[in-house]
């Protein structure tokens, strides 16, 4: 939790609680509440912000579930979010109201196809080497992976919900760059 003009505070959130961080929140002199948890505890945290007037830049605030349940009070919250629809086209259509775990498949067929032309092949070996070394983009934004196989190179999008409404929509205001050295065949 941060008020103006001074340095954050950190608040633990405990589950069963949000009313009671949000009113140490409220005594600190905090406008915004910033964090991230599972789904059902940003947004219990989420209504008890929105009822005491003050905002949120929460996990669940990059998500479509934040405007199903909370309606127009997201509106100028902030989230991060891997892909937002109208964003970069993928170069194979998804299907309308297609959500992330569908740009992500894709994505992922995407990267694995250009993995094993880089391997040459489909031994095991050659595909977790030429994984290793694949610095590409997708539509989804940057993709690199360390030694370990951990995604190293992609950042969340920051976006806001503006509107009110029918007319409530994420719409992107910070999206990262790509990578130093990443081609640019996937669709980025």
């Amino acid at each position: 939790l941060a008020a103006a003009g001074h340095a954050p505070e950190v608040v633990d959130l405990d589950p069963g609680d949000p009313a009671g961080a949000i009113a140490r929140a409220r005594a600190a002199g905090a406008t915004w509440v910033a964090g991230g948890g599972r789904p059902d505890d940003d947004l219990a945290l989420a209504r008890a912000a929105a009822a005491a007037g003050l905002r949120c830049a929460l996990v669940v605030c990059g998500v479509e579930l934040a405007a199903r349940e909370l309606g127009d009070a997201v509106a100028g919250w902030l989230g991060p979010a891997q892909w937002v629809p109208g964003g970069p086209p993928p170069p194979a259509p998804l299907p309308p109201g297609a959500d992330y775990p569908a740009a992500q498949a894709l994505a992922a067929g995407l990267v694995a196809e250009e993995a094993v032309t880089l391997a040459g092949g489909t031994r095991p070996d050659d595909l977790w080497r030429a994984a290793r070394e694949l610095v590409t983009a997708t539509f989804l934004g940057p993709f690199r992976v360390d030694a370990r196989g951990r995604q190293v190179a992609h950042a969340p999008l920051v976006v806001r919900w503006e509107g009110r409404g029918p007319g409530l929509r994420r719409a992107v205001v910070w999206r990262p760059g790509p990578p130093e050295g990443a081609s640019d065949t996937l669709g980025a």
